[in-house]
């Protein structure tokens, strides 16, 4: 298994991934962190939120960028549309 960081990049900076998780590919990686942005947009639609603008990067040990996952939603009366 290998260590994968995920940062959060927002309006207001970065949110760091300090201890990391071991997922068996980057694509179980990647997985993880779509179902992490899903939430993320719950969240917001819980709040009252009316845009979630984000982005998770993903890093290897070595701090090396192995893939973005980008995440735009417009929350509209109660539901939820990505760009």
């Amino acid at each position: 298994m290998a260590l994968f960081f995920t940062h959060i990049m927002t309006a207001n900076g970065v949110i760091a991934d300090p201890e990391g998780q071991h997922f068996n590919t980057l694509e179980d990686a990647c997985t993880a962190t779509e179902v992490s942005a899903r939430h993320l947009i719950a969240d917001a639609i819980r709040n009252g939120g009316a845009h979630v603008a984000l982005e998770f990067q993903i890093e290897d040990e070595c701090g090396v960028r192995l893939a973005t996952v980008p995440v735009d939603a417009k929350i509209i009366g109660g539901s939820c549309i990505s760009n």
